[in-house]
């Protein structure tokens, strides 16, 4: 490095006055990073990140040169309160899905680390659930679900009506290994309440299971699929034979039995 001679000027706020630019915390640069590929990345105060690049590939920079006519892409605003709640990946692990506490779904490339794309759902969310034996991607807000069919080849992500399904508030959802039934943990009205949801379609109410003592916050599928597991804010297990459809002793579920999560982590 021979001098400090400015090569370029990026300016983020232009036709407006310099000014009120300075007065406004989306204009003022906070952070710079220069990326792979005559990349510019750009953090404001705001939030807000920008992408711009430092010149035309193999073309060289002019000292002094103002880049007014430069392309600043946006590429998205982080706030304190949109912080990430869940994060899951497709189907062969090229894209990674993120959702905030405040329903902002995010996805990554995960070869270049770009945002391919973005949508801001304004309303409390839970987590994100990615389909392994499709393209489909789960949100799992509040008090509904919505079912995104997630086009590898073109990365829209197009809303899937039949799915659609509006529930009581949510504490937590898992699909099983063959993502045939998705297990919806509630809290209804009167009590604690998890339903079984077939998938093959739409999401069919294939059963109800009530009579908890309090609030659930984890369900837990086995992976032959054939045993649900509730767990309650006391720590208190309640498993559940989904073929007969009756609740069982922990005491007397076999401990070899394999869980995709967690399983009886409560449990002495």
């Amino acid at each position: 490095m021979k001098s400090l001679e400015k090569l370029k000027t990026v300016n983020l706020a232009r036709n407006m006055d310099p000014q009120a630019a300075v007065n406004n915390p989306e204009f003022n640069v906070q952070s710079v990073c220069i990326g792979l590929f005559n990349r510019i990345i750009i953090g404001t105060r705001s939030g807000s990140i920008y992408e711009t690049s430092i010149s035309d590939q193999n073309q060289a920079v002019r000292p002094g040169q103002v880049a007014e006519k430069a392309p600043i892409k946006k590429w998205m605003r982080c706030i304190d309160h949109e912080t990430p709640r869940s994060v899951a990946m497709d189907m062969i692990s090229s894209r990674t899905f993120a959702l905030t506490a405040k329903g902002l779904f995010i996805v990554w490339d995960n070869a270049t680390l770009d945002v391919i794309y973005s949508k801001n759902y304004h309303k409390a969310a839970h987590k994100v659930l990615s389909f392994k034996h499709s393209n489909r991607v789960l949100l799992v807000f509040e008090s509904d679900l919505l079912v995104l069919d997630s086009n590898p080849e073109t990365n829209t992500f197009d809303e899937l009506p039949r799915y659609t399904t509006k529930t009581n508030q949510i504490s937590d959802a898992k699909l099983d290994l063959e993502e045939k039934f998705l297990g919806v943990a509630m809290i209804s009205a009167t009590s604690p309440e998890v339903a079984l949801y077939d998938t093959e379609g739409s999401f069919t109410k294939k059963l109800s299971l009530t009579a908890f003592k309090s609030a659930l916050k984890y369900i837990d599928f086995s992976a032959d699929s054939n045993y649900l597991l509730c767990e309650d804010l006391r720590g208190e297990v309640y498993p559940f034979e989904i073929p007969t459809q009756r609740h069982i002793l922990a005491e007397g579920l076999d401990l070899k039995v394999e869980w995709l999560g967690e399983g009886l982590r409560s449990y002495p």
